[in-house]
């Protein structure tokens, strides 16, 4: 009989490879409940839950851009747990006006697309009018 750990179980050391990996992205998710204001305990886990997936789900593309901006491209492993943490810190302020933009696509998504594009020449040109 072999005597294993249970540590040493290749399920168990990959989960916490992965855990260890994202552990930043969660502790700026949990600190970024000191400035958010009075929430329900299920607001609480929401607002930890976005912060943890929009950091999980945005830092590694962020992380490429800094990486060929300031270290060519060999990014060292504190920098993108750094940028992890800021990311989840930061979500729960940068998700209101993300989610007030898209409710207001939602509604109205033409009215939305016509003040984002430019304004040209009417089509009816200026005589069309309907004066009296």
């Amino acid at each position: 009989m072999t005597d294993k750990s249970f540590l040493s179980e290749p399920w168990i050391a990959k989960s916490l490879t992965v855990a260890g990996a994202h552990a930043a992205a969660f502790a700026g998710a949990v600190m970024s409940l000191a400035f958010v204001g009075q929430l329900s305990v299920w607001g609480r886990v929401v607002a930890v839950c976005v912060g943890f997936v929009t950091a999980v789900f945005v830092a590694p593309a962020l992380s490429v851009v800094v990486g060929h901006l300031f270290f060519d491209g060999a990014m060292p492993d504190e920098v993108r747990s750094g940028i992890m943490f800021l990311l989840s810190l930061s979500a729960m302020t940068i998700l209101p006006p993300l989610l007030a933009f898209l409710k207001k696509l939602a509604g109205d998504p033409l009215g939305v697309l016509s003040a984002l594009l430019p304004r040209g020449p009417s089509p009816s040109g200026p005589d069309q009018g309907g004066g009296a």
